[in-house]
């Protein structure tokens, strides 16, 4: 096997004995080989050629090339279950202290079955921990972190609460992919800039809304393009009035 593209159906394993790249080629599982979890790509089969046509060996795993591949990578996920272009996926990363697989498979209906009870169970667990831990402290600060760091990763990719306005500057908390953390503060007047995010302030939005990429520009303090990533945000208004905008 040789090329750069799977364009072609094909597998490409450069970096692998080309009988072990015809082996890889008969399993049904995608198989995709890389450095780190985000690229750059020394290999991949025929399976993951069929599911991602963008992947080019020696190129990062991007959103363009196998977009729930990258969206994992940032969120430092080893699994995820997603759609994409109409085809309902199951991935894992395995590392083991070497490079790094992605194993991806197509579930179908007793699977899903099967998936969805098992989401379920993980759904429940979720929210028995976090009232335990919401439960856990009555100190305001803590509360607060706690509930924009448990979003992470199961709720969303990054995750932002802006406290009530005191005067015309208010807090925020941040947590993103990894260990992210961060803290500020920020003029009223920005959050202003977008109208769905001072209605969620002043208790205004009642529903959770969307916020197109472009409207975010406003808050780049607040959350960064390089976390956004060209990606929509829900905002969700919290009962004490302040805003939870989540990716």
């Amino acid at each position: 096997m040789t090329g750069d593209g799977g364009s072609d159906g094909r597998g490409v394993w450069g970096c692998a004995p080309a009988r072990l790249g015809e082996l890889l080629d008969l399993v049904d599982e995608a198989v995709v080989l890389c450095d780190r979890a985000d690229g750059p790509v020394r290999g991949f089969n025929r399976a993951a050629a069929r599911l991602f046509p963008g992947l080019r060996k020696g190129h990062p795993v991007s959103m363009s090339a196998a977009a729930p591949l990258a969206r994992a990578a940032a969120r430092r996920a080893e699994r995820f279950h997603t759609v994409h272009e109409g085809r309902r996926l199951l991935g894992r990363l395995h590392t083991a202290g070497g490079p790094a697989v992605w194993l991806v498979r197509q579930i179908g209906g007793a699977q899903e079955a099967e998936l969805a009870l098992f989401e379920e169970r993980d759904r429940s667990a979720f929210l028995d921990e976090t009232t335990r831990r919401l439960g856990a402290s009555l100190h305001h600060g803590r509360s607060v972190r706690a509930l924009v760091e448990m979003v992470i990763p199961k709720l969303a990719d990054v995750s932002v609460i802006v406290l009530p306005a005191s005067g015309r500057r208010t807090h925020w908390h941040r947590a993103g992919p990894g260990d992210a953390r961060s803290t500020g503060q920020v003029a009223v007047e920005t959050i202003e800039r977008v109208p769905k995010v001072a209605d969620a302030l002043y208790g205004l939005q009642p529903r959770p809304d969307v916020i197109r990429p472009q409207e975010l520009a406003a808050l780049d303090d607040v959350l960064p393009s390089e976390l956004v990533r060209g990606e929509e945000a829900l905002v969700v208004q919290l009962a004490a009035g302040a805003y939870r905008p989540v990716r």
